[in-house]
Order: structure tokens, then sequence, then C-alpha cells
């Protein structure tokens, strides 16, 4: 599944408004004091964007993921390196996404280390909104693309609590007036994907969740036509981390990532299985006899309610292979 073709809406709802305030002049005379502001500043954000939009530009024509350098990092680097070297092994160079028409930044309060920022727009030719979250890990290392979100239909981003003096971040572990911790978000819907239904405790319906479960349906029928065929699919936590934000009324914003397995076994003598193309690049086969196994990174951002506030939404999500082995 393609990110542009799984997770495709026109809407630009919760995207629009303006940038942050600026803050107001001391008064001649007064000694000045620093007002509060968040861990990064527009500007700041607003050249990392363009530092990251000339990393895909000189990486995506190439075909080159070494071109991305430390500005694509986490789920976002597994992700693009995969992609770039599928379409260098196939000989068809991508076109860089453009750059990013800013409409909404996300940028939190001052904290420890790792320190993120987000921010929604839109991409060249792609009707679709993004949400690009950055991340830096220490003092030294310079912020770099995280994970790129396209929005799902009908959903939007929440309004943030304190967006002009940074956006209050919430420790992952810490369910204090939420419906669940935000590390408790991440695991159960981690099960839910496992469980294969539609249908899940605690999370409102969603088409990420939809589609996952019909391609993992749709293989198993596939499968079964070549003979007896099991296929194991396994979501789970990544260690890349969990950002989670205050919003407005008092829930949260969770960013995360999920890491899937997805291994089909075929016992031998019962057919072969064709790859398609991309997939066959990655794993280095046209067709599997006997096993494939198959990695893929889920970023993922949902919409928390506070207590007794109702059911958990993803409002955002991308999935990309990054990694495959067949026999």
């Amino acid at each position: 599944m393609r990110r542009r073709e799984l997770l495709r809406s026109g809407l630009l709802a919760g995207l629009g408004g303006g940038l942050l305030a600026a803050c107001s002049q001391a008064e001649t005379g007064t000694p000045a004091v620093a007002p509060p502001h968040p861990a990064v500043l527009p500007g700041q954000a607003e050249h990392v964007l363009a530092e990251v939009d000339a990393a895909l530009a000189r990486a995506f024509p190439a075909a080159n993921p070494r071109l991305l350098g430390t500005r694509v990092v986490g789920p976002a680097s597994r992700d693009l390196t995969a992609r770039l070297s599928v379409a260098a092994a196939r000989k068809h160079p991508l076109t860089p996404p453009g750059p990013m028409t800013l409409r909404r930044l996300v940028l939190p309060a001052p904290s420890g280390w790792p320190r993120w920022f987000l921010a929604a727009g839109t991409l060249p030719g792609e009707p679709t909104p993004v949400l690009r979250v950055l991340r830096s890990v220490s003092p030294r290392d310079p912020y770099g693309l995280w994970g790129e979100l396209s929005l799902l239909p009908g959903a939007s981003l929440p309004d943030l609590a304190s967006p002009q003096t940074g956006t209050p971040l919430i420790d992952p572990a810490d369910g204090k007036g939420l419906v669940d911790s935000p590390s408790g978000v991440v695991a159960g819907y981690a099960a839910a994907l496992m469980a294969g239904t539609t249908d899940a405790d605690g999370f409102a319906p969603d088409q990420f969740r939809q589609q996952v479960a019909g391609q993992t349906a749709a293989d198993r029928r596939i499968l079964g036509a070549v003979g007896t065929a099991v296929v194991d699919n396994v979501h789970r936590p990544s260690s890349d981390g969990v950002l989670a934000l205050r919003t407005q009324d008092g829930g949260a914003l969770v960013v995360a990532a999920l890491e899937q397995l997805y291994q089909i076994r075929v016992q031998p003598g019962q057919g072969l299985v064709k790859l398609d193309a991309d997939l066959a690049a990655l794993a280095g086969v046209p067709q599997i006899g006997h096993r494939l196994r198959r990695t893929s990174v889920e970023v993922l951002a949902f919409q928390v309610p506070p207590s007794g506030g109702g059911k958990v939404s993803v409002i955002a999500a991308s999935k990309a292979d990054t990694s495959a082995v067949g026999s």
C-alpha cells in the first residue's frame, strides 16, 4: 500500500490560521523581559522545513538515500531509504515532492531532548494535506524529517493549548486526565490492528485500520489459491519515541510509529507467488515459493479525548515497506 494511494482526501479543515502571533514590544525605558516562547521559533522552523525540502530535492532525482544527510531521521529515514533503493534498483528515479506550502505550525514548549515540532500544509499536486513531524535528538543534531503523514478523510488537527508560548508536552506514560496514556493508546492501537477487525474498543472507526485489515484478508484469499499458506501479521510499537501534546480541550495529540512484521509461509511444492515490482526489488526476488518476511513502518497521529470524552481517533497516518526478504 502506497501512502498517497492509501490516504487521499481533499480536506484542509484544521490547517487554516496564521502562525504564532508576534510578542508586543516593551514600553520605552522599561527593562525588556524575555516573554515565554516555544522551543523552536517560527523562523527557525521555516528554515528547517526549507532544508528538508532541499535534501529531498537532492536525493530523489539521484535515487540516492545518502543525499538525504541528517535532514531525514527515524521512521522517515527508513521509509525513504527503502523507496530510493527500490527506485535505483528499478532505474526509476523519483520526482521530488516539491516545497511544502505551510498552513500551520505546532511548536512545543521548551523541554529536554529529543525535541520536536510539527508542520501542516500541502505538497504540489497532492490533494491530501500532510503533517510533517521534525525531531532533533540533541543540541548538536539538526532537526530532521521524522515522519510525514496524510490527513485522513474528515479529520483535522485539534486546537492546541498555549500555541503562542509553546504547546505543553505530556509524558507518554502519563494518563492523568485522559481516556488513556499516550503509550497506552499506541499499544492499544497496535493490538487493534493485529485483531484484524474494523471495530475496536476505545477507538473510533478509521480508514487506515479498515484498509490494513482488508489487505491482510485479500492476501489470505489470494494465497488460498496457491495451496496451504500461513500469514503472520504482527504490529508493535517501535522504539522511535512518542510525541504527546496537550490540546485545548484537555486531551492530547499523540504521534508515534508502529512496526509491522508480516510473514507469509507457503508449503513446499504448493506453487509460486509473484511479487509486485517494488516489493520484488526490495526483497531481491521476483516471486516466492517458500517464505516472505516483510517489515513496514506505520506512523500515526491520534486525537486522545480527556477523561470521559469518548473514543480515540486516528487523524493522520502513513505506511511504507522498509525491508523484505523472500525465498
